[in-house]
């Protein structure tokens, strides 16, 4: 059987209707996650295929169309309820936002009464730099400039800025540099690679005997180190192509190593995953378990799939990924627990879910997932948690698949 799915995200609720190839329609509603959309998105479209008695994988492959909205940038516009906005400009442009210059609806009006700028002036901050229409750069930039505008950010806990880089290297590779996505289209494939490489390691030297061996394996010493010289060179004019030779900030050579400079502000989404993890562990020894279950919940939030699934099974990137893999099967355990302590069953079985799509023939998980469903009296649904459970055993060979039973 296919279906369609129609899928509006709203403030507080997400809607969903189905409409299968019969001509069958279910409609259901459960909770937008305002920190990220995306994850009541595919919440909702689990809890669709659970009220259809179908495995999630074979629902969304019976899916023929999605077709998606959302009032969430509409609302937040229309009742300046959105995040707490800040704007950093040229110096002189502070102003740019009222004055509109550009669109002015009744520009002989005297009493014409103005929009409300996204950022208020007391958030608008300007930096001493300038470019010209071309984007030559005719005063740089002094990255020191920033750090007493950071500072006040912080203070006035302003929650949206463009960074001024921002690095994906969990479920795909992404760079952006002023929130604007680096087009590397242009550069060659080795050189790319090296690049997620050094953004994967940013802020620690890599050293080049290392960058070397990963990436020219076969070559000699001295061809190995011209190749590496080219890509770094490729890279250093696709990223600052408005640097001089000698001033470039971004990619930076120690001694004999090579170093991704992420400047102050960066976002780099393995850091922050890893960060919230290692929070998430220190408040669960501390007894602090609502603080931990929101660290966990924000990993898990972060890890939008393995690190850079694009290079395979390389060697320079297994061991990272191996280890966020086995990191976040543990948060989704451990954040089951403190869950289903405090009778959130449903969340605690997404968690279990999560974890066990990541590591299938993970026990405490299946055991888990049964606990949370027969708490939640979704009979249905901890039966074929059971089912999967002795499918899981029945391939490792633990019970017979044809007659055998799980533990529980």
């Amino acid at each position: 059987m296919r279906h369609n799915l129609g899928i509006d995200i709203g403030g507080t609720f997400t809607d969903l209707i189905c409409v299968s190839s019969e001509g069958k329609t279910m409609v259901h509603k459960t909770l937008s996650t305002p920190h990220d959309s995306s994850v009541g998105f595919i919440n909702g479209i689990r809890e669709v295929a659970e009220m259809l008695g179908e495995p999630f994988e074979n629902f969304i492959s019976s899916i023929d169309t999605i077709v998606h909205g959302t009032t969430v940038a509409t609302n937040a516009l229309l009742t300046l309820r959105g995040a707490k906005t800040a704007l950093v400009t040229t110096e002189g442009f502070r102003d740019a936002l009222e004055m509109r210059r550009g669109i002015r609806e009744e520009q002989y009006n005297n009493h014409y009464k103005n929009v409300i700028p996204l950022a208020p002036r007391y958030l608008r901050f300007t930096v001493d730099e300038r470019i010209d229409s071309e984007g030559k750069v005719l005063k740089k930039f002094n990255e020191k400039d920033l750090l007493p505008v950071i500072k006040k950010l912080k203070q006035e806990e302003v929650e949206s800025v463009a960074p001024p880089v921002s690095i994906r290297v969990l479920g795909a590779f992404e760079l952006k540099l002023a929130g604007r996505e680096v087009d590397l289209s242009a550069v060659r494939p080795r050189a790319r690679t090296l690049l997620r490489l050094l953004c994967m390691n940013a802020g620690t030297p890599v050293h080049h005997e290392t960058i070397e061996t990963a990436l020219w394996p076969d070559a000699d010493a001295e061809a190995s180190a011209r190749n590496l010289h080219v890509a770094i060179s490729a890279l250093r004019r696709v990223l600052e192509p408005a640097a001089m030779r000698g001033s470039f900030h971004l990619l930076r050579r120690e001694g004999d190593a090579y170093r991704f400079d992420a400047p102050p502000g960066a976002e780099i989404d393995i850091v922050h995953f890893e960060d919230a993890l290692t929070r998430a562990r220190l408040a669960r020894d501390r007894s602090d378990l609502h603080t931990a279950a929101a660290a966990y919940q924000q990993a898990l939030d972060l890890y939008r799939g393995d690190v850079l699934p694009e290079d395979g099974p390389a060697e320079w990137v297994t061991d990272r990924r191996d280890a966020c893999r086995l990191a976040v099967v543990e948060a989704t355990q451990a954040l089951a627990e403190i869950l289903l302590a405090r009778g959130e069953a449903g969340a605690a079985a997404r968690a279990c879910t999560m974890g066990l799509r990541i590591e299938r023939y993970y026990d405490p998980l299946w055991r888990l997932l049964i606990e949370a469903r027969d708490q939640a009296g979704d009979q249905g649904a901890a039966s074929r948690a059971r089912l999967g459970y002795d499918q899981m055993l029945a391939e490792l060979g633990v019970i017979d698949g044809a007659t055998g039973s799980s533990p529980i």
